[in-house]
């Protein structure tokens, strides 16, 4: 006779972790095979384990936004203030580069309260911003690298603030196309504004 297999501690411990996973009521979001098994409720130790991950989570989301702010307007006030104070006479900042110093510290404001008010309601729209802010600062780069510009490192702020949204996305299983879509059009909307207020200035 072969080894009888412990089906009662198979669903305990499978039932236990999907009700983990799985804490929605909406049957839409529920695999087929959750509706076989006994509705048990998660263990204290790993709900716990889950929320710390969530936490942990978070905290890196934090971090990169954080990082993402910090490099957006450390980065164009030493930069602007200098010029504005000492700008010799018939030099004007406006429209460039005071245009795209004023963008750059919106776009980090935005990512970063983008991941900050998530959770909150409209959280949807939240994580938007954070792609857009991602797209925004890419394009930004790219032109730098065009024109041989500092600007190209506006690629690392891109960088963070698209880290924190992938793992935003992931955490809300989220469907990440439609952000890369959200992307793509603030890169082209970006890149095809400056470049066309910088090829009038040279003009």
């Amino acid at each position: 006779m072969g080894m009888a297999i412990p089906w009662s501690l198979v669903d305990l411990l499978f039932g236990r972790m999907l009700g983990c996973i799985y804490r929605s009521t909406d049957p839409d979001r529920l695999p087929a095979f959750c509706f076989s098994m006994k509705p048990l409720k998660p263990t204290r130790f790993v709900l716990g384990f889950w929320e710390r991950s969530i936490a942990m989570k978070r905290t890196i989301e934090w971090t990169l936004a954080a990082i993402g702010v910090i490099l957006c307007i450390g980065g164009t006030a030493p930069i602007w203030i200098p010029q504005a104070a000492f700008n010799p006479p018939g030099y004007s900042l406006w429209p460039m580069p005071a245009l795209l110093f004023i963008e750059v510290a919106l776009l980090g404001v935005v990512g970063f309260l983008g991941i900050a008010l998530e959770p909150q309601f409209l959280s949807t729209l939240w994580g938007t911003l954070v792609w857009i802010t991602c797209g925004g600062l890419l394009a930004l780069s790219l032109l730098g690298a065009i024109s041989i510009s500092v600007i190209v490192f506006l690629a690392l702020p891109g960088l963070a603030f698209g880290g924190a949204a992938i793992l935003a996305d992931r955490r809300r299983e989220r469907k990440m196309l439609p952000d890369l879509g959200v992307l793509a059009v603030s890169g082209i909307a970006n890149f095809g504004l400056f470049f066309a207020i910088i090829t009038i200035g040279r003009g």
